[in-house]
């Protein structure tokens, strides 16, 4: 990809990374914008190629992980986004390198907590409903789980981002 896309990916990023960190929010209004520049730097013929099309099969196969609460609708569409702006192989490694990240410093997280086997008895009762064709509901409850529990994604995105950048 072309040095602009990856200033106006960087500079997209940001701004969402400190809205997830204190809002636990991604705006859309930022995503567009940098859609939005994204099209305007490559011309509207970049609608119609691969990345595109690999942004909205991110959307359709990562669905799931919203419907079910085990990921927001924001951190779905950072991943579409970076993913049409980056191209399927950068743009993945990027977000499966935030995705571990994010994994190591979420189970870093739960030990430290000491809900380890809470977070284990919620997660084994909603894959037997899962297993058992029943309706698992969500996996995530607010009043339940609380904020703390959750980890702002968008920071990792944005860190692999700038470390694709680099390297």
């Amino acid at each position: 990809m072309t040095e602009i896309t990856d200033y106006i990916l960087i500079l997209t990023l940001l701004p969402v990374a400190v809205c997830d960190i204190y809002k636990r929010k991604i705006p859309n209004a930022i995503l567009i914008t940098g859609t939005s520049l994204i099209l305007a730097s490559r011309g509207l013929q970049s609608l119609f190629c691969a990345d595109t099309a690999a942004a909205f099969m991110a959307l359709i196969l990562l669905f799931p992980l919203f419907k079910f609460r085990m990921a927001g609708a924001g951190d779905i569409k950072l991943v579409a986004f970076v993913i049409f702006a980056k191209g399927i192989y950068d743009g993945g490694f990027i977000c499966l390198t935030a995705l571990f990240a994010a994994g190591v410093w979420s189970l870093f997280k739960l030990l430290r907590s000491g809900r380890c086997a809470e977070r284990f008895s919620y997660f084994s009762a909603y894959m037997k409903a899962a297993m058992s064709g029943a309706s698992p509901g969500p996996y995530f409850v607010m009043e339940r789980d609380g904020k703390n529990i959750t980890i702002a994604f968008a920071l990792f995105v944005f860190a692999g981002a700038v470390l694709n950048y680099i390297f």
